[in-house]
C-alpha cells in the first residue's frame, strides 16, 4: 500500500480532530513522514521522534510527535488522535492480531 495522498475523512474523524486540534497539516505530515503498522481491518500512521525531519523546530516536534491515523483499507480516514506512548503498544496488539488470524 503506498502513502495516501487524498484521504476522505468520516465524520467521526472530523469531528475528533476538530476536539483533539489535530489541522490537516499535522494529518499531512503523519501520512508523508509517519511509520505505517498494519493491522487487521487498517493501516496507521504514527509520528516517532524518529520520523521528523531536521528541519522540523521544536515546537512543531512537540505538536507532531504522538500524531496516529487510522485508516481504512479503502483510503477512509477513519480517527485520528494525539498519543505519543502509543505505537509500542500498538505494535505489540498488530503482532497478536497477525497470530489470531494466520
Amino acid at each position: 500500500m503506498t502513502r495516501p495522498t487524498n484521504l476522505s475523512k468520516t465524520a467521526h474523524c472530523a469531528e475528533r480532530q476538530g476536539t483533539r486540534h489535530i489541522t490537516d497539516d499535522q494529518i499531512d505530515f503523519a501520512c508523508a513522514y509517519g511509520s505505517r503498522l498494519r493491522i487487521p481491518g487498517a493501516v496507521i500512521y504514527h509520528v516517532l521522534r524518529k520520523d521528523l525531519p531536521r528541519w522540523v523546530d521544536d515546537r512543531q516536534a512537540r505538536k507532531l510527535h504522538g500524531v496516529t491515523l487510522v485508516v481504512s483499507p479503502d483510503g477512509a480516514l477513519m480517527t485520528t488522535y494525539r498519543a505519543p506512548g502509543a505505537y509500542r503498544e500498538l505494535k505489540k496488539r498488530g503482532q497478536s492480531a497477525k497470530h489470531r488470524f494466520h
